[in-house]
């Protein structure tokens, strides 16, 4: 069995936690979730097509951020199981501050969720 993604300390998890949002159309988004999305797009860009975003665009930045390895087919198959995971550990973000009446996750940690289960 993989190992969670949400059980190593890295950028992205760090990201989810500390409830930064930006406005993305007049709604809240988690920082983490719009780069997730804009990495997705980055990522296939460069294994399907081999193409770089932009010129200053590095891969070794996308996998030091999401804690993934891998090469090519393999670095996206990583990347999708984290893009994946994400709608389920998203909806137990938002459980959990509705349950404990937050306004945002800072603070909150992995185990906060593992004690939900």
């Amino acid at each position: 069995m993989k190992k969670h993604f949400l059980e190593k300390q890295t950028p992205f998890v760090n990201s989810i936690f500390s409830g930064d949002t930006i406005n993305m159309n007049g709604t809240p988004m988690l920082i983490a979730e719009y780069n997730l999305v804009i990495c997705k797009r980055d990522l296939g860009l460069w294994t399907k097509l081999k193409m770089k975003p932009h010129r200053h665009w590095k891969v070794s930045e996308v996998k030091e951020y999401f804690g993934i390895k891998g090469s090519g087919e393999k670095l996206l198959e990583n990347f999708m199981e984290i893009f994946d995971n994400f709608k389920f550990i998203k909806k137990e973000l938002y459980e959990y501050m509705e349950e404990n009446r937050v306004a945002d996750v800072s603070g909150m940690s992995t185990n906060d969720l593992q004690k939900r289960k």
